[in-house]
């Protein structure tokens, strides 16, 4: 991929992320005049010092100091180096990104792409079996008890694993 190709590819991804889309996606934001706010996860944070700006596509943690756009906030989000970040933008955004010469095969255990993939895949089969399932009714009325509601669980994804150590590996057969 040629340095022109990759600017365009990561403008083109970058447009197409909204950063409060993105940042919303992991923190709960508040709009607060112009601007929306969140409780930073990067420090034991009481008071909303995280905001995101609309307007310049921006975000910064007045406590932490940090801050950047889009790419740097999946960055520190998810563990990930920028291109990675910019992969799973990509993804999100449903843009094709032109493969480079890489070292780390398709499927291997270095291949993020597809640990996020089995990972996602993981978690969409617990978030099934606690509703689903006859068998997680007991983990549900627990749920109740604690006050955690049907949004909550599926805002925040909450799943049950059956009391079985090969239920998932079973599944992915």
């Amino acid at each position: 991929m040629s340095t022109q190709e990759s600017f365009d590819t990561k403008e083109q991804v970058r447009q197409a992320s909204d950063i409060v889309d993105v940042v919303g996606g992991f923190l709960e934001l508040r709009r607060q005049g112009r601007n929306y706010v969140a409780l930073c996860p990067w420090h034991n944070d009481s008071k909303p010092s995280l905001q995101v700006n609309a307007e310049r596509q921006s975000w910064r943690c007045w406590v932490c100091g940090i801050g950047g756009d889009v790419f740097s906030f999946v960055m520190r989000r998810e563990g990930v180096e920028f291109r990675e970040a910019l992969e799973l933008l990509a993804d999100k955004a449903n843009i094709q990104i032109k493969q480079s010469n890489s070292n780390v095969p398709a499927g291997s255990p270095g291949d993020k792409r597809t640990l996020f993939a089995a990972m996602a895949w993981a978690e969409k089969q617990f978030y099934t079996y606690l509703n689903q399932s006859a068998e997680a009714d007991v983990a549900r009325q627990y749920l109740q008890q604690r006050g955690i509601t049907q949004k909550e669980i599926d805002q925040f994804h909450i799943g049950f694993s059956p009391n079985s150590w090969s239920w998932l590996a079973d599944l992915a057969k």
